[in-house]
Parts: C-alpha cells; structure tokens; sequence
C-alpha cells in the first residue's frame, strides 16, 4: 500500500537558524530579505517591497481561501509568483511577481487587513516548500513504507510526519498535493483505551482491524426473542447474524500508548465501544438489553476482549460519545483499513472523515416484549449512541462504516 510521507522540517523561516528571532506580526507588510546576512528583516529594502505591491500585481483570485491562494502561488507552473497578499474581509488573493510585467490595472490593497506572505523557501533545506503562516517547510516523499518507518525517513532530515491539526491545515495539504487520489495520510490511531465493532474480511479470513497500533480481539453474542432480528441489507460486520442470534467481533486498543507524539481523539460527533476508561474528551454512557428469558441467559455471552459492560442474564454495553464539534467537519483518522464508529445520539449524520466515504448501517435486536428489565432499569444513560425503541422494546443501533 502507498504511503505518502509529509515531512515538516521546522525551520526559523527567517533565512536559517543562525538568524535572530523576528516577530513577523510587527511587519507584515514589509519583510524582505537582507541580502548579506539572508535574514529577514523589517528594514532590509522596506520602501521597494511596500512602495511596488500594487504594481507587482499578475493576478487577482476572488473569493479565494488563505490556503487557495498560497497553492496558487506555491505550485505555479510558471513559476513566476514572488509572494502574495491575501485580504482576509475580501478573501482576495492577489499574486504578485518580481519577474513579469503586470497588465493589470492598478489594485486598490487595504493594507490594515491584508497580510503579506512570501513564496521563498526560507530556512528549508532542498527540496522542501515553505508555509509561512505556520513557518513550516514541507516535502512529499513517493514511497513503500509503514508509519514507523516513514517517521524514521522524516527523522533523517530533522523532520517529522505532518500533524493535521485543522481543517484549515487539511485543506492546504489537499491542494498542496493536487489531483493525487492516492493520499494516505500516515497517522497512527489516537490515545487511549476503546474498543472498535471489528470489519468483516474483504476475502476469506479473520475479520480486519487496523494497522499501527496492537489490536486484541473478542466478541459479544446476543440470544434474543422472537427471531425478529434486522440489520442493513448491505453491511460489513464481522461476526454471525441469525433472527435469533447476534454476535458482533470487536477489535480492542489495551495499551494507552503514552508517546506523546500520538494524538488524542479528534474533536467530533460520534461514539467508540468503552474498554476500560473512556479517552480524553469522551464522556462514558451504556445500552442495555434485554434479552431472552433466564433459561436461556447461556446464550448470552463474551468471549476474548470485548466493550466493558455486563454480560449475563442480559447484556450492558458502555460506550464513550462526544459532541464537541459538528459532525460535518471532516476529523482525521488513519485510512489503511475500513472501520466503524458509532453515531451518536442527537447526531445530524455520520462523522465526517478525510479521505472515506461514510456508510450509515444498522442493527435491530428483538429484546423481551414484555421487558421488566426496562420498566426497573432505564435502557440507555443520558449519555448514549443513537438508539430507537419500539413499543415492543425492539432496539435498533447506528453505525457510520467507513471505507476508501
């Protein structure tokens, strides 16, 4: 499988490292470069950089966002862009060039909201492009290789695998690499204890978890009422559905993976199966189940490593959910393998995630008709999946299976 690497060398983006430190927010308008030293500088040829902007104007993008507008300039094929100015009420984006003469009619700049960002490399070494709203040279590097293998490539240039830590930064990565549909973004998934519903195989075999961390297996079987089981016509549990028995296979994370350097749980919508305590941001919540009558509790049963909850006579599961972002925001997560969230209750749709397609699927258990378990117990706590109950207690979950 291909995997690209991002290599974000941190430079000062003042020239090099031998550079004094400059704060750029003093003068935006006006950096240039000192030609003795290499360094930037809010003095270094001040009255030509400010005084020609207008003129040195080739071409004017509107609406454009921040990270459009520096792709424009960045992958120029012309390679005739210097810098750009970038209105942030206007969205304008103007790209100017030390190179050619502008046919353009004078531009009109609003200097008190717009910033100036230049396209040099300043501080990268070979081969690596400049961000400077994040001071950041990046690389992109075509090759065979695992996460830790590739962060080890990134190391040998004293850099590191790219962090996606907005959607701003998503968006200038996606355009940075142009028409590549081929992108996998290498990260390692997050922090924490949890469980994830395990994928069916794509051909014949043990169902799939993902790559890059340990993964431990289990399974969780349902002995349910009146052979009234459902579940989506087109699904990709893995595991055994009858009308009268459910068994869903889990994948479980038991390692808290300390390193720093691996991210908590992106902010979203959306729940994960509980395995002992729920990660940073999540907050922990259960379904319960009532299943057949007590003669057939055996039925019941967990097997392996499986969701914290009770599993006897009838069946608690917990769960982590979140609700800290909408769902319609794209979250970063690794994309090697399919896999499944769980939608969370109140939740307008799936949780968005870069680079998969998401797929609403469905299970509906057939619980006791007449559920004294529900008339003593509440069947969800406030906090829970997305959960519908018929009047004859049947219980039907909502899961988002994604895949490329």
């Amino acid at each position: 499988m291909f995997l690209f690497e991002f290599k974000a060398y941190r430079g000062t983006g003042q020239g090099g490292t031998n550079c004094p430190k400059l704060d750029m927010s003093m003068c935006p308008l006006s950096i240039c470069v000192d030609p003795k030293s290499g360094c930037s500088t809010c003095d270094c040829n001040k009255a030509a950089t400010e005084n020609n902007l207008e003129n040195t104007i080739y071409n004017v993008i509107t609406p454009s966002l921040l990270s459009d507008c520096a792709v424009q300039c960045l992958q120029d094929v012309m390679n005739i862009c210097s810098r750009f100015l970038w209105e942030s009420d206007t969205e304008r984006c103007m790209l100017q060039s030390d190179n050619v003469t502008s046919d353009l009619s004078s531009q009109i700049i609003d200097r008190g909201r717009s910033t100036l960002y230049f396209q040099d490399h300043h501080g990268c070494i070979n081969a690596y492009d400049y961000d400077k709203p994040t001071q950041t040279c990046i690389k992109m590097v075509y090759d065979r290789k695992n996460w830790h293998d590739a962060r080890g490539k990134c190391k040998e240039d004293g850099a590191d695998l790219i962090s996606i830590s907005s959607l701003e930064k998503w968006r200038f990565v996606i355009n940075y690499c142009g028409d590549n549909k081929n992108i996998v973004i290498p990260t390692i998934w997050p922090k924490g204890t949890y469980s994830l519903v395990k994928v069916e195989p794509q051909t014949y075999g043990n169902g799939v978890c993902p790559s890059g961390v340990r993964w431990d297996s289990g399974s969780v079987s349902w002995c349910t009422e009146d052979q009234k089981n459902d579940w989506s016509q087109s699904q990709h549990f893995a595991g055994y559905k009858s009308s009268g028995n459910i068994q869903l296979n889990f994948c479980v994370k038991r390692e808290e993976t300390p390193n720093r350097e691996v991210r908590d749980w992106p902010k979203g919508d959306y729940c994960i199966p509980q395995y002992s305590g729920c990660p940073e941001g999540f907050s922990s919540g259960y379904v319960r189940w009532d299943t057949k009558d007590n003669s057939y509790s055996r039925c019941n049963q967990a097997s392996g490593y499986y969701p914290s909850g009770n599993y006897s006579t009838d069946i608690m599961m917990n769960f982590c959910c979140r609700n800290d972002s909408d769902s319609s925001i794209p979250i970063t997560l690794p994309r090697d393998q399919p896999f499944y969230l769980v939608r969370n209750n109140g939740s307008k749709q799936c949780q968005q995630v870069n680079g998969m397609t998401s797929k609403e699927e469905y299970i509906t258990w057939d619980n006791a008709n007449n559920s004294q378990l529900y008339k003593n117990y509440k069947i969800t706590s406030d906090i829970h999946p997305l959960v519908n109950v018929t009047s004859d207690f049947d219980l039907t979950m909502y899961f988002c299976y994604y895949y490329k």
